[in-house]
């Protein structure tokens, strides 16, 4: 019987280590079984580096951007939230709890309560961590319904949007906070978009009131 070989032409050459005869493209000498240099000497692929975690803590700026741009209903989530994560809640997952104290921010003299609360909370927790809380809760407080008060005398709805204003040493405290308690993490600056949205909503919320009170007043009585 005869067997047909068929010759495959290809490059060769000679293995560094023993002289054995290898293919041009090997990659392990086929007699010693030495990996040729080549191969050793390649570099390792890097490592992939892990993507950071946004934090729980907020730029002081979206604060700003959010509570001026929804005419102050962002201000409602932002105490939400403190109390959702304070309570070391999954980010995704909704309160029940921290939703029913959100409510009680609606019932007059219950509100001014629940604020105090939360602030002495953060405060407490920013101090457990060794750090200043940079604010007292009673001021904060005094602060915040102060100036509500004052755009309901002066009727002045523009004037609510500067309750803002006392909360911001209050979020720079949680920043903070939340930066040693979640090492690792990073403080998001962008948007998102669900913010970007609810940003343009409340804006062009804002403007067809005004552009509505505008009318009225201009109307001939």
């Amino acid at each position: 019987m005869t067997t047909a070989v068929t010759a495959i032409d290809e490059a060769t050459r000679a293995c560094p280590a023993c002289g054995g005869l290898i293919l041009e493209k090997a990659l392990q000498c086929l007699h010693c079984r030495k990996w040729l240099p080549e191969v050793l000497a390649r570099p390792a692929p890097p490592e992939a580096i892990p993507l950071a975690l946004p934090s729980r803590g907020q730029s002081l700026r979206n604060l700003l951007l959010l509570t001026v741009c929804t005419g102050g209903l962002y201000e409602v989530y932002w105490f939400y939230r403190n109390w959702h994560d304070l309570d070391d809640g999954d980010r995704a997952e909704f309160a029940p709890r921290s939703a029913l104290l959100t409510i009680g921010l609606l019932i007059p003299f219950l509100n001014v309560a629940l604020v105090y609360r939360q602030l002495d909370r953060i405060r407490g927790a920013v101090t457990s961590s060794g750090m200043h809380p940079g604010y007292s809760p009673v001021w904060t407080t005094c602060a915040y319904f102060g100036l509500g008060v004052l755009a309901n005398l002066t009727m002045l709805w523009a004037l609510s949007l500067l309750m803002v204003l006392p909360l911001l040493p209050v979020q720079d405290a949680l920043n903070r906070y939340w930066s040693e308690r979640e090492p690792g993490t990073v403080l998001r600056e962008e948007l998102t978009a669900r913010e970007l949205a609810a940003m343009a909503l409340g804006a062009s919320a804002i403007l067809a009131a005004m552009l509505l009170e505008w009318a009225a007043m201009s109307a001939p009585k």
